[in-house]
C-alpha cells in the first residue's frame, strides 16, 4: 500500500507543487517567491524527516492515519481553493490571479 500511495504522491503531488508555484507568481517576483517556495518546502522537509521517525516510534500504525487525513485535507484544499489554469495563456493567467487588468491586453478593441 505504500508503494501505491508513493507512487501517486510522486507522479501527482510533487510535480504540481512546482508547476503551479511557478504559475502564480507574478514574473516581476518570481524568482524571490520561487525561492522563499523552495526555503520554506525544504525548512518543512528537513523537520519531517527528523520528526517523522519519531511519529512512527510512539503512534505506530496510528501515524499513517494521521498522514492520510493530512492528504485529504490537502487535496481539499487543492480541490476548493487553487485557481484553474488549464488552458489559460499567461495573460488570462495573470488577469486571474488580480496581477493585470483586461484592458493591458486589448488593443483597438481587439483582445489580444
Amino acid at each position: 500500500m505504500i508503494f501505491i500511495f508513493k507512487g501517486f504522491y510522486a507522479g501527482s503531488f510533487t510535480p504540481l507543487n512546482t508547476i503551479y508555484s511557478t504559475e502564480v507568481v507574478s514574473y516581476r517576483i518570481r524568482a524571490a517567491g520561487l525561492s522563499l517556495f523552495r526555503l520554506v518546502t525544504s525548512g518543512f522537509g528537513i523537520l519531517a524527516s527528523f520528526a517523522m521517525s519519531y511519529a512512527m516510534g510512539d503512534l505506530g500504525w496510528k501515524f499513517y492515519i494521521i498522514n492520510a487525513f493530512w492528504d485529504i485535507l490537502f487535496l481539499l484544499i487543492i480541490y476548493f481553493v487553487w485557481i484553474e489554469t488549464r488552458g489559460l495563456t499567461l495573460e488570462e493567467i495573470a488577469i486571474k490571479f488580480g496581477d493585470l487588468d483586461q484592458e493591458a491586453f486589448t488593443i483597438d478593441g481587439i483582445p489580444s
